[in-house]
């Protein structure tokens, strides 16, 4: 198999091209040291123990008990186990976690069309990355304490750069923005008051996403409960 061919299909099991370098040279010498990987991969030499232990911390490699320090790359079999396994068990942690908050909001959403404004009333569907987006940043504008987005990391750096030119602006009037990272929750909190309800994980097409915004004190203080002094 050609060289970039080999790079390319060790970039779909999640290597970046520092680490898919590092690992092919490995492959071949069986087991290295730090030094020589750096000089064959052409990785820059401050770099290559970050790399190794990122690929140690993936289960491409194990850390030798020796003087100087070696490396052995895994067989790729043994990588598949070990990716397959973490995969796994990382998808089944979602999946618990998505159950536990569609069966809480289920209940939450229930009781907040018992509200004066409630669900019934002031709900509304928007579709649209791009509508959605400019709802919150609408809604960031007129905030008058705290906005809280919560996200996975990529949503939460689309969502800092829709809110960017906005920072000084907030910060004059005071308005708190609170960032929180999470791989299955994604909601906004403007003024502890209104709320912004993805309904579902990251789509690859934007213009099908869609949420659910409503104006819920009750709903609001449960995904962003006030902190006591």
């Amino acid at each position: 198999m050609p060289r970039h061919e080999l790079l390319d299909s060790l970039k779909r099991l999640g290597l970046n091209e520092y680490e898919s370098k590092t690992y092919s040279a490995l492959s071949r010498f069986g087991s290295a040291t730090p030094a020589v990987l750096s000089k064959d991969a052409g990785i820059p030499r401050a770099r290559i123990y970050d790399v190794l232990s990122s690929l140690e911390a993936k289960g491409f490699v194990v850390r030798r008990p020796s003087k100087p320090v070696e490396f052995k790359a895994l067989r790729l079999e043994t990588v598949y186990k070990n990716l397959a396994l973490d995969k796994t068990e990382r998808h089944h942690k979602d999946l618990q976690e998505l159950k536990t908050i569609a069966f809480s909001l289920s209940s939450l959403l229930e009781g907040a069309k018992e509200e004066r404004q409630g669900v019934a009333e002031d709900a509304v569907i928007l579709t649209g990355r791009h509508t959605i987006y400019n709802r919150i940043a609408e809604e960031t504008d007129n905030c008058r304490e705290s906005v809280v987005i919560c996200s996975d990391r990529e949503g939460i750096k689309r969502k800092q750069g829709v809110l960017s030119a906005k920072n000084d602006k907030l910060a004059r009037k005071g308005v708190k923005v609170h960032y929180k990272a999470s791989p299955t929750g994604r909601y906004a909190v403007f003024d502890q008051k209104r709320v912004l309800l993805f309904l579902h994980p990251p789509l690859e097409d934007p213009r099908k996403e869609r949420a659910l915004f409503l104006e819920s004190p009750f709903l609001a203080a449960h995904l962003h409960p006030l902190k006591k002094p």
